[in-house]
C-alpha cells in the first residue's frame, strides 16, 4: 500500500496528539486514584486532618473511565498505520511529538516528586511518601520505558511486535485493577447526594447563626423566629430547601438551631474546617449556640 503522502502529516499531528492527551489524563488520573487509597489505608492523623479527598478521587476516576479507551484506540491506529507505511516511521511529526511528551511528562514527574518530599519534610508519614513514590516511579517507568522502546523500533512495515500487544494488556489489566479498587474506596453516588445535602444544611445553619448574632448587635435582644430575621433584611434560609432549619431560643442569649442529617459525618475522613462544631448523626440533631459579643465577635462567658 503506498505511502500516505506529506500532505496528511497534519492528521498524523491530530493522531499523535489525542494519543498523548488521552495519556496524559490516564497518568494523572491513576495517579490520583492511588494516592487517594493511600491516604485511606493509611490516615495521617497530624493537624486533624486525614487528606483523604473525595472530589480528587473521583476526578481520578473520571479520568481513567474516558482515557484509557481513547488511549488504547488511538495508539492501536497509530500503530496500524505504521505497520502499513501510512506513516513513515521516520516521521518528524512522529519523533517530534514523542519527545514534546516525553519532556512534559518528565516536568509533571519532577514537581509530584518536589511536592512529595516537602511533604514529608513537613511531617507526612515514611509509609505514606515512599508508597506515593514508589507511584510516581512505576507510572514514569511505564511511560519512558514504552516511548524511548517505541521510537526506536526499527522496520515497521508489515512486521509484528509481540511487546505492543503485551503492553497494552499489561495497561488494560493494571488500569482496570486500579479502576475497580477505586470504586471500593469512593462513595456511590446516592452517599455522595446525602453528604452534599448535610453539607448545605451546615453551611445554611452557619450563615443563619451569622444573621442571628447580627440581629442581636443591632436589637440587643434575639428574634424571636426566623421570619423576625427575614423583615431586618438579614440571610434566612430560602423555603423549599432540602432540609428545613428549625430555630428556638432558650434564653436572652442561647439559642438552639435543629436540622435533619442525612447521613452521621462524626467518622467521616474528609473534614472540613468546622468539623468538631457541626459534627452530627444521622436524623435531627440539634445544635445549642450563645450569641457573642458586640465587640471582637467573641462568644459570651459561659455561666457555671
Amino acid at each position: 500500500m503506498p505511502k500516505e503522502s506529506n500532505n496528511n502529516s497534519a492528521f498524523h499531528f491530530f493522531l499523535y496528539l489525542v494519543s498523548f492527551l488521552a495519556l496524559g489524563f490516564l497518568a494523572v488520573g491513576l495517579g490520583m486514584i492511588l494516592f487517594q487509597i493511600i491516604n485511606k489505608l493509611l490516615p495521617d492523623l497530624s493537624q486533624g486532618r486525614y487528606y483523604f479527598n473525595q472530589s480528587t478521587l473521583k476526578n481520578g476516576i473520571a479520568s481513567v473511565f474516558v482515557a484509557l479507551p481513547v488511549y488504547l484506540f488511538f495508539v492501536s491506529l497509530i500503530n496500524k498505520k505504521l505497520k502499513k507505511e501510512e506513516i513513515d516511521q521516520e516521521s518528524k511529526v512522529r519523533k517530534w511529538l514523542t519527545y514534546i511528551i516525553l519532556f512534559i511528562a518528565a516536568a509533571v514527574i519532577i514537581v509530584d516528586l518536589v511536592t512529595l518530599i516537602y511533604n514529608f519534610l513537613d511531617g507526612e508519614t515514611a509509609g505514606r511518601f515512599l508508597l506515593k513514590v514508589l507511584v510516581v516511579f512505576l507510572i514514569a517507568a511505564s511511560i519512558f520505558g514504552y516511548y524511548f522502546w517505541e521510537i526506536r523500533k526499527k522496520q515497521l512495515a508489515n512486521k509484528k511486535y509481540p511487546a505492543d500487544k503485551i503492553s497494552f494488556i499489561v495497561l488494560l489489566v493494571v488500569a482496570l485493577i486500579i479502576l475497580i479498587s477505586a470504586f471500593f474506596v469512593v462513595d456511590s453516588p446516592q452517599v455522595a447526594r446525602q453528604k452534599r445535602i448535610d453539607q448545605q444544611t451546615i453551611s445554611d445553619l452557619l450563615s443563619l447563626e451569622s444573621s442571628i448574632n447580627e440581629y442581636y448587635r443591632e436589637k440587643d435582644k434575639l428574634p424571636e423566629n426566623i421570619a423576625a430575621l427575614a423583615e431586618e433584611n438579614l440571610y434566612v434560609p430560602k423555603s423549599g430547601t432540602a432540609v428545613e432549619i428549625e430555630y428556638s431560643v432558650i434564653d436572652e442569649l442561647n439559642f438552639q438551631l435543629c436540622a435533619d442529617f442525612k447521613r452521621d459525618n462524626t467518622e467521616d475522613q474528609e473534614r472540613g474546617f468546622y468539623e468538631g462544631e457541626w459534627q452530627h448523626g444521622a436524623g435531627l440533631v440539634c445544635f445549642d449556640k450563645k450569641v457573642y459579643e458586640t465587640e471582637g465577635l467573641k462568644p459570651y462567658p459561659i455561666d457555671d
